[in-house]
């Protein structure tokens, strides 16, 4: 629970008391405190997210794995990677996804978003997530233009002119 001048009597006392809460209903307190500080860097965006690139890289070939991985590292890690999966909100990935945007990348953004979606599902699979904030983005992002057109065709269709 901590030593006497860390840790003031007042919540020493409350620590204790929940302590036994924790005994009358057989949970383990050391044991409990010990698996939510391994668990909680366990349970970040970043944590599932490689773990989903563990168990799907005998499915993908080398070079699919490597642009996921680079993907994750240079456009999702940096801004939502240390994120409780849990806490994750719709708002905060398309964020992310509008960075990507506003450098001009849709396709990058779109792939972003369903790679995002997979770690995600794979959090809920795993049980560290309870739902897909993924769902709630279709739509939000321009969509790629497929063939190749003009920079201003593409400045135009990005303002919907």
């Amino acid at each position: 629970m901590g030593t006497y001048p860390e840790i003031s009597l007042k919540v020493a006392r409350k620590k204790r008391d929940e302590a036994r809460e924790l005994i009358a209903k057989n949970i383990d307190p050391g044991l409990t405190r010990k698996l939510e500080k391994a668990g909680s860097k366990a349970n970040t965006f970043q944590a599932v997210a490689e773990e989903f690139l563990i168990s799907n890289a005998h499915r993908w070939s080398e070079s699919h794995q490597l642009h996921i991985k680079q993907c994750y590292e240079r456009d999702v890690f940096p801004w939502i990677g240390s994120r409780p999966i849990k806490e994750l909100t719709a708002i905060e990935v398309l964020d992310t996804l509008r960075r990507i945007v506003d450098r001009g990348s849709l396709e990058v953004a779109a792939r972003t978003k369903q790679f995002i979606g997979q770690a995600i599902c794979n959090g809920i699979v795993t049980g560290r997530a309870e739902r897909d904030v993924i769902q709630g983005l279709r739509g939000a992002l321009p969509s790629p233009v497929k063939g190749t057109i003009t920079p201003l065709l593409k400045v135009r269709r990005w303002l919907n002119c």
